[in-house]
């Protein structure tokens, strides 16, 4: 089964050509330079291949591999309970 973070790496790797193993508290934008448009395109896919929708504001804080973890993971475990 796969996990939330290699599925993020994944969608990551596809969407913005990140290294696959880019370090998980990098700065998506900063140091691993993924771009705004490319920032578009992953919360897209992330919704879709998770089922869960993410406020804007929360998608715009996570700014690591690893916040957009949590934030995941979170979203997820809040849309199985309701």
């Amino acid at each position: 089964m796969e996990t939330t973070e290699s599925s993020i790496r994944q969608i990551l790797v596809e969407v913005s050509n990140c290294p696959p193993d880019a370090d998980p508290n990098a700065d998506l934008y900063l140091e691993l330079g993924v771009a705004s448009i490319h920032a578009m395109m992953l919360l897209t896919v992330i919704e879709e291949r998770f089922e869960i929708q993410v406020p804007d504001d929360q998608f715009i804080e996570a700014r690591s591999i690893s916040q957009l973890i949590q934030l995941v993971d979170s979203l997820k475990q809040s849309h199985t309970h309701a």
